[in-house]
């Protein structure tokens, strides 16, 4: 085991001496443990069944996410869904604020590069006068060095997308991890289409003739590179589908 990680669990001084930066760079350098679960400086327990915590499967991190409640779950499909993330982390970054560490949510890196911080917080808490100080002190320390930092809400992940839509999207298909290539084939199948567009059952019949997963068509809504006719998801078997170039 390397990175952040392993040193806060040697020894916990050990990352007042680090940077964000290098924080972060050890936190995303970190592998997943035998058991494939990413954890962070601060360990999430799972509790007993009908916990709120929880490992949340992850594409884009190939390995399980441990979050501690139902709102960063659902945190965790809008990431997954949002096209300039690369990769993320929970409660990777350690801030000392009075006296004692605090551990922002979720650590983000974008395809840029960038690292973006988020607290999430549902809305009847965010606005209680500690949660306000708190969010002031992380924003603050964190703008020192040039880092993002964003306070959200269950606002954020029904308004910005649709909710529903995207937990059925991912756990049909995306969460297969599907390459492009493969999807781009998918693509090619609805292109040759009269009309350039199919019904769901449709291309699910072609593909299967062609020996390819169904699931490959709720991969490709889910990735972007297919989308529905439709006002509004979720699919049905008569929903028409054409491609995004």
């Amino acid at each position: 085991e390397t990175g952040a990680g392993c040193l806060k669990r040697m020894c916990p001084l050990l990352t007042v001496h680090l940077t964000i930066r290098q924080q972060l760079d050890a936190a995303f350098a970190l592998r997943p443990d035998i058991d494939g679960i990413l954890h962070g400086l601060r360990r999430i327990k799972q509790g007993k069944h009908g916990s709120r915590s929880s490992l949340f499967f992850s594409v884009k991190n190939a390995s399980l996410i441990p979050v501690e409640s139902h709102l960063e779950r659902a945190f965790c499909y809008v990431l997954e869904a949002d096209q300039q993330v690369y990769a993320y982390r929970t409660q990777s970054l350690s801030l000392t604020y009075l006296s004692h560490d605090i551990y922002p949510d979720f650590q983000v890196r974008t395809t840029g590069g960038e690292y973006r911080i988020f607290e999430v917080k549902p809305a009847v808490f965010q606005n209680l006068e500690e949660n306000l100080r708190k969010a002031h002190f992380v924003r603050q320390r964190l703008a020192s060095e040039g880092t993002g930092f964003s306070v959200i809400n269950e606002t954020h992940c029904s308004a910005r997308h649709d909710y529903a839509a995207i937990t059925m999207l991912y756990d049909r298909g995306g969460r297969y991890g599907f390459s492009l290539p493969l999807m781009s084939q998918v693509q090619e199948v609805v292109a040759a289409a009269p009309g350039a567009r199919l019904s769901v059952a449709t291309l699910r019949n072609l593909l299967r003739k062609e020996g390819m997963s169904v699931h490959l068509v709720e991969a490709s809504l889910f990735n972007g590179m297919l989308r529905s006719e439709e006002p509004r998801l979720p699919i049905s078997s008569k929903t028409e589908l054409v491609v995004v170039r």
